[in-house]
Order: C-alpha cells, then structure tokens, then sequence
C-alpha cells in the first residue's frame, strides 16, 4: 500500500546532515538539497519497496522508519542482507549496482522520499557539486562494506559476538542520524528478523 504525503513533513536537512558528514558540502550544494522538490510516499510494515524487476525505480531517500534488503532462497526461506535507516538512498542509478536489484521490504512503517531531479543534477553536472557527488558515492560505499562486515561476522564469529557487532553497528548508525536518546535507541526487529539474518 502507498500512500501520499504532504511535503511539509519533511526537510531536507536529513540528507544534507548524511552528505556532510561524508563531504564537506558548499553553499550552492546546500541550497541545491533543500530546494530538491520533494514528492512523498508512505510505505506500510511489511510492504515490498522495490522488487527484483523494478531495474527502473527512481532514487529515493529514506526519511522515516526501517527496512531490509532480503534475498528469497529456492526453498522459500528469506535472507535479510542489509538493514535500512533513515537518510539510506535506494533505488535506480545510472551506475547500477547488483545490490540495487535486491527486493526491499519496509520493517517498519518508512516514507520515502524521491531525489532523482537532485541525483540527476549531480549526474549532470558533477564539476559543480562535488561535495554532493563524494557523499553519494560514499553512502553507496558505506553499505557496500557493511555487507562485507556482515558475511565476516557470519564466517568468523560465535553467535554472541556476532549480534553484539550488529548492535554496535546499528547504534552508531542510528547515532548519526540522531536516533539515539540517552545511550538507548528504539530497534523495530523481531527476534524472527535476528534470525533470518544468521546473527544467532
């Protein structure tokens, strides 16, 4: 289920705080985020994002709520290889990416917002926004070796370890974007969701 949402409900300080944080982002490249036009949609818990044949959805931001790349087996058993949080970037590139194919589906209830017109700039004109451009890269590169920190906490590490590392990991994640709140944060997994992504 989708739904529309107003535009007021979201800024697009969000995605500057994530860029800037990667690179350091000029005057223009600031103004050229918050003036993104913005175009909303409300994602139920449990509803497909992306699919594996949607090669041509547009990029989008996630601006509320949880979601999972996962991977169905032959045998009909999900495989959850990568958690999405607010301020993540999914959807279709010009340089696309195998994992960009990979079903996603929202955990929680996520809004997701649409910066193709934004990537589209950046595309276009890269010698212009290269702080813009770096951070891009960056967020893609950052989930790229998480993945990698995933399979080596699978291969390497006991069952105790391995849930303590992907704690770890998503509370300093949640910290950046400003999700924690007296050394705590609030996690929309279920014991289920641990499980299909062989952490215990």
């Amino acid at each position: 289920m989708q739904l529309e949402l107003p535009k007021a409900l979201f800024s697009m300080d969000l995605l500057t705080r994530r860029l800037a944080a990667l690179s350091p982002l000029a005057d223009h490249e600031r103004a050229l985020i918050l003036n993104c036009q913005q175009h909303f949609k409300c994602y139920m818990a449990g509803a497909e994002i992306s699919g594996t044949n949607d090669q041509l959805q547009r990029p989008r931001l996630i601006i509320s709520g949880w979601a999972c790349r996962e991977r169905i087996m032959a045998n009909g058993r999900r495989q959850l290889l990568a958690i999405l949080l607010p301020g993540d970037l999914i959807g279709g590139w010009v340089n696309q990416r195998a994992l960009d194919l990979v079903e996603i589906v929202a955990i929680s209830n996520v809004r997701t917002m649409n910066v193709a017109p934004l990537i589209r700039a950046v595309e276009e004109h890269p010698d212009e926004y290269p702080g813009i451009a770096r951070g891009i890269s960056q967020l893609r590169f950052c989930e790229e070796r998480r993945l990698l920190d995933h399979m080596m906490r699978l291969g390497s590490q006991p069952a105790l370890q391995r849930i303590a590392g992907f704690l770890l990991e998503l509370f300093q994640r949640c910290r950046v974007i400003g999700y924690v709140s007296a050394g705590s944060f609030v996690m929309p997994l279920t014991q289920e969701m641990l499980g299909i992504t062989r952490l215990t």
